[in-house]
């Protein structure tokens, strides 16, 4: 929905896992290996519908909230080793893409071995780029205004697997 990607508040909705991308940090592993265990629950399962699917399984592994203090979000990720420009967000505008962060931890670590638990921080993709079946086709986002604009061309689109 773009009305949400303009102000930058889309993780209200169904995210979509057509397009992810993935950095190599603690955090990404724990997200991945709990998707990956969230699926494997589901593996086989009679209860199956629609519903539970990879998508819906992503969406409830990432759920949790906006990231209030992004210096201190900042910090905290330099201390884990995440390279991050020390002017960064330094000066937003108003309709910039925010940071999210699971409400719950998770282990990052491969089935059967220990490690600590920590948590997710996520940011969207904005749409006019990465855009999905149903922006491109339904929403005509390649027909918004501004959108022979270089920055509003569409690197990818996604054909949404829909139920019908």
């Amino acid at each position: 929905d773009t009305t949400h990607d303009d102000s930058g508040r889309g993780v209200s909705a169904e995210l979509n896992t057509g397009v992810v991308y993935l950095r190599g940090t603690r955090g990404a592993k724990a997200m991945v290996q709990s998707w990956r265990k969230a699926m494997l629950r589901q593996k086989g399962g009679k209860h199956l519908t629609e519903n539970v699917n990879d998508q819906s399984l992503f969406n409830q592994v990432v759920s949790g909230g906006e990231v209030k203090d992004l210096q201190a979000w900042l910090r905290s990720r330099r201390a884990e080793g995440v390279a991050a420009p020390p002017d960064a967000f330094a000066s937003l505008p108003g309709n910039y893409r925010r940071v999210h962060q699971t409400g719950s931890s998770h282990e990052p670590c491969l089935p059967g071995a220990g490690c600590a638990a920590t948590t997710f921080t996520f940011g969207t993709l904005p749409v006019r780029p990465f855009t999905g079946g149903h922006t491109w086709f339904n929403q005509n986002v390649q027909e918004m205004d501004g959108h022979e604009q270089p920055q509003h061309q569409p690197i990818t689109v996604h054909f949404t697997f829909q139920f019908g």
